[in-house]
């Protein structure tokens, strides 16, 4: 009985002591001697189902993208007929990938270009949020979106008034995108950047205009550009254009265009002329554009 149990121990024992030296053969076979199969198994278990970090700290590797690096962009939130800037590696190398998004190349001017930075004017905002790779092979890369904000509307965008008489509504369009953009990110204040004529008032917290004029503007048409800012953050600001005249009875007839007869010195398709002008147009489209004629 013992003889068959110390039989029994030396055959488990063999098999474990082959076991052994077939995998200490197999690791070494194909495979540098610094990972040995054998180690892998006691740290398999604690590798991490998805390797995350890899797709945080490897940099781009599709195309062009590869040859660059994008350390930071700023501001956050771009504004449109404002400047950037951009600060990396072999950035000359980004300009020929389009890095900020397909097709915006043609909304943007760059006043600047060099492989560390690049300082460009945006033109006009593209119709999505710019998506760029920023970061470095040390701190990691990651995705960053950048909204870029437009011109907001007003009712109008051009204003006839008469003297005397109570505005009509003149006030920002509040469903506009940008606008409310701007209003999600805190208290927003307006600005205008010159006086409007006398009677006319102008509301900071609201853009609205209201009032009667007492003045008018001399028969000419005043632009006016109204800012609407962050309150605690007042760089972050878009704008608007509107123009508007305050006209008398009389002056209000005299910029009407009205149709002529043709004649040897008039001989339009439509001939039109107003009592401002000396001179007849061969339509009544371009009587209207005229400086001093229509509204």
């Amino acid at each position: 009985m013992f003889k068959k149990v110390r039989t029994l121990r030396i055959v488990n024992l063999s098999f474990i002591v082959s076991f052994l030296i077939f995998l200490v053969v197999c690791s070494n076979l194909g495979k540098p001697k610094h990972s040995l199969w054998i180690q892998s198994l006691f740290v398999i278990g604690n590798l991490p189902l998805s390797d995350t970090n890899k797709e945080k700290n490897d940099p781009p590797t599709t195309g062009i993208q590869s040859e660059y690096e994008i350390h930071s962009m700023k501001p956050n939130i771009l504004i449109e007929d404002e400047s950037f800037e951009i600060i990396g590696n072999n950035l000359m190398k980004s300009l020929d990938a389009d890095i900020l998004g397909s097709g915006t190349n043609k909304y943007i001017t760059y006043l600047e270009t060099s492989d560390t930075k690049l300082i460009g004017h945006i033109n006009r905002c593209p119709s999505v949020p710019i998506e760029i790779i920023t970061g470095n092979s040390e701190i990691g890369f990651q995705k960053q979106f950048f909204p870029c904000l437009g011109s907001f509307p007003y009712s109008l965008r051009s204003f006839i008034l008469d003297l005397n008489q109570p505005l009509p509504n003149m006030s920002p369009v509040t469903s506009d995108t940008s606008l409310e953009f701007l209003s999600n990110l805190g208290e927003i204040q307006f600005e205008i950047n010159r006086s409007l004529p006398v009677g006319m008032s102008f509301d900071q917290k609201t853009g609205i205009i209201s009032g009667i004029p007492l003045q008018t503007t001399n028969n000419e048409f005043l632009s006016f550009i109204v800012y609407a800012k962050l309150k605690d953050s007042p760089e972050v600001k878009i704008k608007t254009f509107f123009t508007l005249i305050v006209l008398t009875n009389e002056e209000k007839s005299n910029r009407t265009c009205r149709s002529i007869s043709p004649s040897s010195t008039c001989n339009g398709p439509s001939p039109h002329t107003c009592t401002n002008a000396s001179k007849c147009f061969y339509s009544q489209m371009a009587c209207i554009k005229d400086p001093k004629c229509g509204f």
